[in-house]
């Protein structure tokens, strides 16, 4: 009788263990598949940033260039 319950609650225990390792590795991938489209966010990001910011050295070069041409002419 005693060896009869124990056995039921070690099973129990087990599937409780199994559900919360399988809803674990649930979590796991929805965070991770949240932080991949973050990355890749932050990534495209920084390609616009990127190319805003060489647009805008270029604008500023010729900016700075034509006003040494006004300065020296």
């Amino acid at each position: 009788m005693a060896l009869d319950a124990a056995c039921q609650r070690l099973r129990g225990a087990i599937d409780r263990l199994e559900t919360a390792l399988a809803t674990r590795d649930d979590r796991e991938r929805g965070t991770r598949a949240r932080l991949d489209a973050s990355l890749q966010e932050a990534q495209s990001e920084r390609t616009t940033l990127t190319e805003v910011n060489r647009t805008t050295l270029e604008r500023l070069d010729q900016t700075i260039g034509r006003l040494r041409g006004l300065l020296t002419g």
